[in-house]
Formats: structure tokens, C-alpha cells, sequence
């Protein structure tokens, strides 16, 4: 499966760099995200190339759905989820100088306990960066990121590379916190205009670590797994892109949990899901972002009481007005007067 997933992607680099900017950068839908031609070509590439191996394979993108290639009776060897391209922005305003990515993640048909496929389940789990032609690769046991060219040259493995843990760089996804430091956004619920949190409230993370967002969240991950980034964070991250994030994790020692700290482990992965909190570094990062997270709930929930103090209060006081007046005499205020 190794060589057919860094084959599938050395491919797509290939065929990026014979398509063009002006190919690359015509959108030719909107859905959630910005659909390009390039999308679609790679995309189909991917999926052509992992289809033609002898592995039961069933392959699953944003762009074509499930596809397999399974006669009837036989049942999958692995299931891969792919992300044609992610950054596909930065894709269209900074090709050459800005990341973009494609996802291969397989997962193991054998590992799983039941009908459905657990984060724990990945088998092997790679991404390209266009930008630098560099492939990040990893398979479950291996301890480490690989590095690889586009010649299927080993260049590096995550192992070369350690930090100085007294100063920490984190990718914080703006979805989180704003790149100000004013303060939150934060939504007490869907029909409340937004309220502004507690100025401060991340101020742990702020002063701990340094904040980054390359605009392409696949790369993040790669980072994370390099060791060049020590977490990541985000609180509504859509799923087919997460197991990336988890298998990078879990070969280079680190943990990926929810806001609540539960870990990804026994977590169904459902590829078309979305908004998901995810916090993925070592224990130090865990626990200081969790500690800030823990904080921004608390503001969000003592505004929404605040909301819904307000809102009991409101009626209750034009009751009472009514009840004045009727006692006064006055009536109401349409003029009539009371008996």
C-alpha cells in the first residue's frame, strides 16, 4: 500500500505542475469550500491510481464520492479517504510561494471491530505539499514522519528534528480565537447575534505560544508530525481531512483529543462530518489549551445566562407595568380605561 499511495501522489504532483495556473485557478463551483478544475483532475488521478492495484480498495473523496473496486462477493482489503486538494486558495492566489495539498489515509479492514472504521484503524497515511514537492508519509507502528522526493528518495523523517520545548509553536486555527487579541467571538446560540467574550481569555495560549495558520490545514498536520509545529487546535474542523492529523500524531508520540479531552482513539471516523473540536500535540500543549478552552466556555455560558436573565426579566417587568397601571386606573394602551 506504501508504493501505491507515494506513486498516487508523486502522479498528482506531476500532473499540478502540467496543468497550468490558469487551469488550476478556474473555479468552476462552490459548494462548501471553492471547487477548481484542478480539483476535479487530481481527484480523479488519486482515485484512478489507487483503484488499479491489486489491493480491494474503496476510496472515498470530497469531489467523487465512494468508488471501489470490488466484484461482487468480495469484501475490502482498505478503505482510503482522500482530500483532492486542500489549501485550494492558497492554490489560486499564491501557487510556488503558498502550501496546498492532497490526502491519502488508508484504513485497515482488518483492524476494525465492526461495520464502521475507528481513527485507530489507519493503516498508512500520507500527504503531498505541491508547493515544495516534498511527501509526508507514515504507517501505523512505523514512530515517525517520512520525507519523501518525488523520485521516492527518503530526505528526512521527523526524527531529525527536535525542539526546544521552552518555546512552543502552535497552529492555532483562527476558527478558535481571533488573530487579534481584543478577544473572542463567541455564540450563545443560533438565533443571538454574536457576543463579545471575555477580552483575555486565551491569554495562556497567547503567551505560550506562537500562533500560526498557513491556510491549508493538511500542511499543519504535516508540521505537527515534523516536529516543526507542536499542536494544533480547532473547534470546527471538518472530518475527512482529521485522520491525518491523528496518524502523524500518534507515530510521533503526541495525542489528539476533543475539547473535552477525550481521545480520537475509539471515535468513529465519518468521513463527511463535520465541526469537530480537535486538540492534537504532547501533554504540555494539551493541557494548556485545554485549561483556555475550559475558560472560554465558561464565558460563553455565563453570557448565555446573562441572555437568558434578560430575556425572563423582560416580560416579567411589562407584566408588572400592566398590573400598575390596571391598578391605577390608567388602562391600557389603546386607550380604554378600567372599570
Amino acid at each position: 500500500m506504501k508504493d501505491a499511495i507515494l506513486g498516487a501522489l508523486t502522479m498528482a504532483a506531476r500532473h499540478d505542475a502540467k496543468m497550468g495556473n490558469n487551469l488550476n485557478q478556474r473555479v468552476i463551483g462552490e459548494k462548501e469550500d471553492v471547487v477548481t478544475q484542478g480539483d476535479l483532475e487530481i481527484g480523479d488521478l488519486i482515485t484512478h491510481l489507487l483503484l488499479s492495484t491489486k489491493d480491494r480498495i474503496t476510496v472515498e473523496s470530497e469531489e467523487h464520492g465512494k468508488q471501489t473496486n470490488l466484484l461482487d462477493g468480495e469484501e475490502e482489503r482498505y478503505y482510503v479517504a482522500i482530500d483532492d486538494i486542500d489549501g485550494t486558495n492558497n492554490l489560486r492566489v499564491g501557487k510556488g510561494f503558498l502550501p496546498y495539498c492532497s490526502m491519502v489515509v488508508a484504513f485497515d479492514a482488518g483492524s476494525k471491530t465492526g461495520d464502521e472504521y475507528k481513527y485507530s484503524d489507519y493503516s498508512h497515511a500520507a500527504c503531498l505539499d505541491y508547493a515544495s514537492g516534498k511527501i509526508f508519509y507514515t504507517e501505523k507502528g512505523l514512530g515517525k514522519v517520512e520525507v519523501y522526493d518525488l523520485n521516492f528518495n527518503k530526505i528526512a523523517d521527523s526524527t531529525e528534528n527536535v525542539q526546544d520545548n521552552s518555546k512552543l509553536a502552535l497552529t492555532l486555527s483562527t476558527d478558535v480565537v481571533s488573530t487579534q487579541r481584543g478577544g473572542l467571538v463567541g455564540y450563545a446560540s443560533k438565533d443571538i447575534s454574536p457576543v463579545s467574550i471575555l477580552p483575555g481569555v486565551l491569554d495562556t495560549v497567547y503567551k505560550k505560544f506562537a500562533v500560526v495558520d498557513s491556510g491549508c490545514s493538511v500542511f499543519e498536520y504535516a508540521m505537527v508530525g515534523m516536529g516543526i509545529r507542536n499542536g494544533y487546535v480547532s473547534s470546527g474542523k471538518k472530518q475527512h481531512e482529521l485522520p491525518l492529523l491523528y496518524a502523524f500524531s500518534k507515530e510521533t508520540g503526541k495525542e489528539m483529543v476533543d475539547f473535552d479531552g477525550v481521545p480520537y482513539d475509539d471515535r468513529v471516523y465519518d468521513f463527511k462530518g463535520g465541526d469537530a473540536e480537535v486538540v492534537a500535540g504532547d501533554q504540555r500543549v494539551i493541557e494548556e489549551v485545554l485549561f483556555a478552552v475550559r475558560a472560554q466556555k465558561q464565558a460563553i455560558e455565563r453570557v448565555k445566562d446573562a441572555i437568558r436573565s434578560t430575556a425572563v426579566k423582560g416580560p416579567a417587568s411589562a407584566k408588572k407595568v400592566q398590573e400598575r397601571k390596571a391598578s391605577e386606573g390608567q388602562g391600557d394602551d389603546d386607550g380604554e380605561q378600567s372599570l
